[in-house]
């Protein structure tokens, strides 16, 4: 089993010497490059789709013609890049100082290729950024996004929408593309920022707080509990001292 559009090479050591290798695909047959010395025999094929080949042997020494059993490639087709938006985790708000910390996971079945930065203002018009190039089937991207660098005009009350694109390196470039989710950012000045920010502050001190009030009930309830409970104690009959078995009546 290959990828859509493998290049496959085959390399046969052939005992004894052959003369001539033709390869049997489907309703074509295909020269294979013997070595002068007839022991080995080269030939490529692109994979584009499953197909079944057999070989037709010739002997060199005395032209003897074999033929053989039915191979098979499974060609298993390209899929789109696998992209996975780790950060930011949701949509948030910002300043127009504001520096975006991107992660994206990424991978491919054939190889990765181009990321880019698609957003847009407003609504309007999606701008690209390209980002740097990538390599190898699985890859972690990291951009720190300095936003007012990009969008100069960025003001407040602005909403700015953003994702990420990635493609595969199998030609045509471009071809082989996916979009991670959308994450959107709106544009705050300095005093709605402190007061989004105290809010957020004031949120989770109050779950901080129910959090510790609950531990506190808990563990009050937990030492109730014990002090509740009664070690078990051995009776003692009366007369007989502590350790010691009572006598017992002789029989008439």
């Amino acid at each position: 089993s290959v990828p859509e559009g493998t290049l496959i090479k085959w390399t046969l050591q052939c005992t004894p010497p052959i003369g001539a290798l033709d390869v049997l695909v489907g309703g074509e047959t295909r020269k294979a490059d013997v070595s002068d010395d007839g022991l080995q025999a080269t030939f490529e094929l692109l994979a584009e789709e499953t197909f079944k080949y057999t070989f037709h042997w010739t002997e060199k020494s005395n032209g003897f013609e074999y033929g053989d059993i039915q191979h098979i490639v499974r060609v298993v087709p390209d899929r789109n890049p696998d992209i996975e938006l780790v950060l930011p985790t949701a949509d948030g708000v910002g300043t127009v100082k504001k520096v975006l910390n991107i992660l994206a996971r990424v991978s491919d079945d054939h190889q990765l290729g181009a990321a880019t930065l698609i957003y847009s203002l407003n609504g309007g018009e999606e701008k690209r950024k390209e980002l740097d190039p990538l390599a190898g089937t699985t890859r972690d991207i990291r951009y720190s996004w300095p936003i007012a660098e990009t969008i100069p005009e960025l003001k407040p009350t602005d909403r700015l929408s953003f994702t990420i694109e990635v493609s595969d390196r199998r030609p045509p470039a471009g071809s082989h593309i996916n979009l991670s989710a959308t994450r959107k950012l709106a544009i705050l000045t300095q005093e709605q920022y402190l007061t989004w920010f105290k809010n957020q502050l004031d949120a989770q001190r109050e779950k901080i707080g129910k959090a510790r009030d609950l531990e506190k009930r808990a563990t009050a309830e937990v030492q109730k509990l014990k002090s509740e409970e009664k070690p078990d104690t051995k009776k003692q009959d009366e007369g007989a001292a502590p350790g010691e078995d009572n006598p017992q009546e002789e029989p008439r």
